[in-house]
């Protein structure tokens, strides 16, 4: 009888201690099922295709676009070829943004442009070194220099020019103003490397707003507190013309900004900030070292792992069996191995 007395009041104590934790815990114990059934789905779905050698990869309107020296093809995500294309250039190289393809041919300084259905948009467009090329907001941005000076040509998203102007400072990151942009900038000086930060309107006129000696500039945001600099030391929020707050670390690997707050990829771990940059929660990223925007949430990949992390923490995490190149976004995540994708 005593004996299951005891049994009884064991069980009983393990189950009150049980029930007791779950409701203490009850927030992790929910976000860790949500991971695991969002994982376990994504899983489900998840298709591995091999694709051909590549040079080049973006991926656009459910297609993805390789390049393999001067023969370009196109594959949905079930692996059907649905374009080919044959480039006069040999060494091309292929760039995207929005819905166009780029194709650059840097012996003969020109460049040809297609949309996302294989249509020819523009030929043999005369261009200087290309430096970069981004979707910002609505516009497309071409970053370019010819050996002097550099260049920044702004389209709108029907590749109509918009704006375009010239410099002695290298264009690193564009904000949209109403009448123009707000510009971060390299400058070259002979005490050393800086930032620049400055606007420039329509009509081309460009204004110094403030310049921080010895500083490499890398993005630039802006939020309701001011602007927000990333550079290679810290972030800074400048506000009025003056630095308001500052946010130090010792090895920046990325930053974006999603619904509400920052996601920053900093000496080996991803933190979430508010506006002001203060620290709402930190996400284990040891050897991630790689951010991509999906819109209100990133992806931060590297190695054989990726995580998809939100406004509140982490979302899911994901671990491959082969070492991931690049991550890319189309409605699905798209991870691109050395020889084939792996369609989520």
């Amino acid at each position: 009888m005593k004996l299951s007395r005891l049994i009884f009041f064991a069980l009983a104590m393990f189950i009150l201690i049980t029930c007791v934790f779950l409701y203490i815990n009850s927030d992790y114990v929910v976000s860790m099922y949500e991971m695991r059934k969002n994982r376990e789905a994504e899983e489900s779905r998840a298709k591995y295709i091999e694709s051909p050698r590549k040079d080049y990869c973006y991926v656009v309107d459910g297609k993805i676009f390789i390049l393999d020296g001067n023969h370009m093809s196109a594959m949905d995500f079930d692996g059907n070829i649905l374009y080919e294309r044959v480039l006069a250039a040999d060494n091309a190289k292929m760039m995207g943004a929005g819905d166009y393809i780029f194709f650059v041919d840097d012996e003969n300084m020109t460049m040809d442009i297609i949309d996302s259905e294989n249509h020819l948009i523009m030929e043999s467009e005369p261009i200087n070194n290309i430096n970069g090329l981004r979707k910002i907001d609505d516009k497309i941005v071409l970053f370019s220099d010819d050996g002097l000076n550099f260049e920044t040509r702004i389209f709108d998203e029907d590749l109509d020019p918009y704006l375009s102007f010239l410099s002695k400072d290298a264009s690193i990151d564009l904000v949209p103003t109403k009448d123009g942009f707000k510009v971060l900038s390299l400058r070259r000086t002979e005490n050393g490397l800086s930032s620049l930060f400055s606007k420039v309107n329509t009509k081309k006129e460009i204004t110094s707003l403030f310049e921080l000696s010895g500083y490499v500039p890398l993005k630039l945001f802006e939020n309701s507190s001011g602007d927000v600099i990333a550079t290679d030391k810290e972030l800074i929020i400048v506000k009025n013309g003056e630095v308001d707050a500052r946010r130090t670390y010792e090895d920046f690997s990325g930053m974006e900004k999603i619904n509400k707050n920052y996601i920053l990829i900093a000496d080996g771990q991803t933190i979430i900030m508010d506006d002001s940059l203060n620290t709402i929660k930190k996400v284990p990223s040891s050897g991630l070292d790689h951010i991509y925007k999906l819109g209100k949430e990133v992806v931060i990949y590297g190695g054989r792992e990726f995580k998809v992390v939100g406004d509140d923490g982490l979302v899911s995490s994901v671990e491959t069996e082969r070492d991931i190149e690049k991550i890319h976004y189309d409605g699905r995540i798209v991870v691109e191995f050395r020889n084939g994708f792996l369609i989520y």
